[in-house]
């Protein structure tokens, strides 16, 4: 299992910087390679993540992820598949349109030779699985509620501080391969002097679920539109009730102004957009932008 450490200095193979879904998932897929070695992961993250319920905290519940037929096969083969597969929802086939055009494509994953061109799973869901997997990977160690500081380029690798919650739990690491997966607001990126590059391409995403009068079959719908796209996705029902995942892009102001809207709202906006394959919108969820 992951354990903690009390030592001041530390040396490890790894360091990741950042318990989001990718860095969860590469910790998982770097660790079965030193499966019976001293080699060590270390995986920093600032949230609670060894809470019950920390997936919910550190992350939007609405949310969801597309995951390719290629990801699938790698969930495949650390063996998360089975665990993930329950609440996945495959698509079966994509419809492509644009408004106010008759033209169309499709793409089906029984053209392709496939069950599935993809799924798509709750981040809460498949937050939940990683972590899981990585507490329990006695490779890794995981440092939550700390964040990473002070990297010092050394021969062959990096030194670093992680500084926890209190003076006691800061600890001096030195790691051969340092990885930063921290988000796009990444302090550790500036500090090293990494820079990037950021095109404003001036859209706005509006994430939803809605709940719908029929269901979806497994097909994924994208709607593009004279100021943005909406894209519709599958997702396992709950209670009967048919659910999709709804992100739809836009000018700022015009997200800003839906974000305002209240569920009602929401239910009577996003026919119009997305048509009536899927009957009536019956409710929509929290909104996140």
């Amino acid at each position: 299992m992951a354990t903690t450490f009390s030592q001041d200095n530390i040396d490890c193979a790894v360091l990741i910087a950042g318990g989001g879904l990718a860095g969860l998932t590469l910790a998982r897929c770097l660790a079965d390679a030193f499966i019976g070695s001293s080699r060590k992961i270390i995986l920093v993250d600032r949230a609670n993540l060894s809470k019950s319920d920390a997936t919910v905290d550190s992350m939007l519940d609405v949310r969801s992820t597309a995951l390719s037929h290629t990801t699938v096969d790698i969930y495949r083969q650390l063996k998360l598949w089975s665990q993930l597969q329950v609440g996945a929802a495959p698509i079966a086939a994509i419809h492509v349109s644009d408004k106010g055009h008759i033209a169309k494509a499709e793409l089906s994953a029984e053209e392709s030779g496939r069950d599935a061109l993809g799924c798509v799973v709750e981040n809460k869901e498949l937050a939940s699985v990683l972590l899981g997997a990585v507490k329990s990977h006695p490779n890794i160690t995981l440092l939550d509620r700390s964040t990473v500081s002070e990297p010092k380029a050394l021969q062959g690798g990096y030194q670093l501080t992680v500084m926890g919650e209190s003076q006691a739990e800061n600890r001096h690491i030195t790691t051969a391969l340092l990885i930063v997966a921290d988000g796009t607001q990444s302090p550790l990126r500036t500090a090293l002097g990494i820079d990037q590059q950021t095109d404003d391409y001036q859209q706005y995403a509006l994430v939803t679920n809605i709940e719908t009068q029929k269901p979806h079959a497994g097909v994924a719908y994208e709607r593009f539109l004279p100021d943005g796209a909406l894209a519709c996705l599958p997702l396992m029902p709950v209670a009967g009730k048919h659910r999709n995942a709804i992100v739809w892009s836009m000018p700022r102001e015009r997200c800003a102004a839906l974000q305002s809207f209240d569920s009602d709202e929401l239910v009577e906006a996003i026919p119009k957009v997305l048509g009536g394959s899927l009957g009536k919108v019956m409710a929509a969820g929290q909104v996140a932008g």
